[in-house]
């Protein structure tokens, strides 16, 4: 049985976030700050809410919206925990035959003596149903011996597997896309930076692929 708890700050300055990311890591939470109460009913208790949300709209917005998934990757996270995380957002947007991965720091130096192998593991699982792999980072952030690194382990993987290295100054961002070009994930680090700081890892909305794609095509990158 689930059981929905309401929480309602005792003072206007009450930070939430600090919850979050304290349940994230498994550490103990203090409520004291808070006064803590059952939802019996969602569609009661946000009434108000849900009406106004339907009248602004309509009732085909909640039928046709998309769930966006976030997750906090805590500072200090193992490699499997980041492995894990990674399969789970990427089993869940489907890798068909193309996966493109925008990141301006993937290639880059790091003192992370495991990047390569994270990177290996992470795309193994999807190696065999993947046909074209396409790198788009930052021309100035390229240690070739990393670059080498990975595309060697991936090549023993499966030999035919076509990967492209471009590159372009044009995305701060990190966007993973796949499933026919429609679905993707938004790492609010590269790879190597997890478990070094606090941070996200969501899925994208498809307007927000489809513009990826869109301005991916106009220069010529895919």
């Amino acid at each position: 049985m689930s059981i929905l708890w309401k929480l309602t700050p005792k003072q206007k300055n009450t930070n939430y976030s600090d919850i979050v990311i304290r349940i994230a890591n498994g550490q103990d939470i203090n409520l004291s700050d808070f006064d803590v109460s059952e939802v019996p009913s969602v569609m009661r208790e946000y009434k108000d809410e849900i009406v106004d949300f339907l009248l602004e709209h309509g009732l085909n917005s909640l039928i046709n919206s998309e769930v966006i998934l976030e997750e906090v990757v805590a500072k200090g996270a193992a490699q499997n925990q980041i492995i894990n995380v990674m399969h789970k957002y990427l089993d869940k947007i489907g890798i068909d035959t193309e996966l493109i991965i925008i990141d301006p720091y993937f290639l880059s130096s790091t003192n992370d003596s495991t990047y390569t192998q994270t990177i290996d593991m992470v795309l193994a699982r999807y190696i065999s149903v993947i046909d074209d792999l396409i790198f788009i980072t930052n021309p100035n952030k390229v240690d070739h011996s990393i670059k080498n690194t990975i595309r060697n382990n991936l090549i023993s993987r499966k030999s035919t597997l076509n990967i492209q290295f471009k590159t372009s100054t044009d995305y701060h961002d990190r966007f993973w896309i796949s499933n026919q070009r429609t679905s993707g994930i938004l790492t609010g680090t590269s790879i190597n930076g997890y478990g070094k700081k606090y941070a996200l890892i969501d899925r994208l909305k498809k307007v927000d692929v489809s513009k990826i794609i869109n301005s991916l095509q106009t220069v010529g990158l895919i």
